[in-house]
């Protein structure tokens, strides 16, 4: 196995790493298309292998190096071009929704059971967990209040909930007056959150509330009480649900510099082997100056980011003296105990040692 050699600890749960802990999470995607993450702290799949894969299937490893930062211990999908990553919003960012309810497909997969008071026709209550955006829960005709629920196999702890408007501007029953419950048998029901009176939402807005009351249960359901009624509409509608258990964070890519650096800390156009200009890019600021303390006896750089023989891409572009403004800044693929800044890459390129290296950034 590959886990980070350093001194910190696997954990499961965000809100309990310090850092140079890490944690494990699942990614699946397509050769060259933006794919998904999944199974944060509890994923027992294959490991990715460490130079990353065309089609990833497996589980990597996440290392805090910073307050409210993670960074992944390897590339985890190789072939696929900064343009891509780019349109998936990889690059500066995307706000990532970490529901343990997986996508589901039916009212009882991939696992669980969804249930609702009454859904009309076309708009079943699993839309309300399928993560897509395009369709919703809504509630029979005339029904403006009622209910929808998840029931997992197991009791579960969750600490905050999301739902997101439905997608439509002229016709939308959105939540005003709820509560959310708690239940281990389906019958008697526990209130953990109550609102009332929310203002009213976009479409397919999405807002996310903290349990004033946290216990564990295995069934949760939203109670609706009163709706805003968009248009003509005289139904509940719900775009999507999310039940989380630790805090909600963002994707991206690392920031690499945008030139070389000097002795003095300017930029330069020639690689000196002191890192990328400026010194405050994350690359180097949390990669090649991870704390050598955080580190293992007898390990070195690579076995915790493993980035021997591959490129990560960076937001950056290169200052015009190195590149054009069609090409953008990797770093990695060391050679004995520097990194390489490379810049003749252009946005649509795709090979092997070129590839993604996530970034998840939360609140702390």
């Amino acid at each position: 196995m590959s886990i980070p050699a350093t001194t910190g600890a696997l954990k499961t749960k965000i809100s309990d790493m310090k850092l140079g802990d890490y944690i494990v999470c699942k990614y699946v995607a397509s050769s060259g298309a933006v794919g998904l993450f999944s199974e944060l702290g509890t994923s027992t799949a294959t490991e990715l292998p460490v130079a990353g894969s065309a089609t990833p299937n497996g589980s990597f490893y996440l290392v805090k190096v910073d307050k409210g930062l993670l960074a992944a211990d390897r590339v985890i999908q190789h072939l696929i071009s900064w343009d891509a990553l780019n349109t998936g919003k990889l690059i500066q960012g995307v706000p990532w929704d970490n529901s343990i309810i997986p996508a589901m497909t039916s009212y009882t997969a991939p696992n669980g059971i969804v249930s609702a008071s009454s859904e009309f026709s076309g708009y079943p209550a699993w839309y309300a967990f399928d993560r897509a955006s395009t369709s919703s829960w809504v509630s029979a005709n005339g029904q403006m209040t009622g209910w929808i629920q998840y029931a997992f196999t197991e009791q579960k702890d969750i600490v905050s909930y999301g739902i997101t408007s439905r997608e439509h501007a002229s016709a939308r029953g959105d939540l005003k007056s709820w509560t959310f419950e708690g239940s281990n048998d389906g019958l008697v029901w526990t209130v953990l959150d109550e609102r009332t009176n929310i203002e009213q939402w976009q479409s397919k807005e999405k807002r996310v509330f903290s349990l004033k009351k946290k216990e564990r249960y295995r069934f949760y359901k939203i109670n609706v009480t009163e709706i805003h009624q968009v248009g003509t509409a005289p139904y509940i509608s719900i775009g999507d649900i999310g039940f989380y258990t630790d805090v909600q964070m963002s994707i991206r890519s690392l920031s690499g510099g945008v030139a070389y650096m000097n002795a003095g800390g300017s930029s330069s156009i020639t690689d000196l082997k002191l890192g990328a200009f400026p010194s405050s890019n994350e690359w180097d600021k949390y990669i090649l100056n991870f704390p050598i303390s955080k580190i293992q006896s007898g390990k070195t750089l690579d076995d915790v980011f493993h980035w021997s023989g591959c490129y990560s891409w960076t937001q950056d572009t290169p200052a015009i003296t190195l590149g054009a403004s069609t090409t953008r800044v990797m770093r990695g693929y060391a050679y004995s105990y520097y990194f390489i800044f490379v810049t003749s890459n252009t946005t649509s390129g795709t090979s092997a040692p070129r590839g993604f290296r996530p970034v998840f950034e939360y609140q702390e």
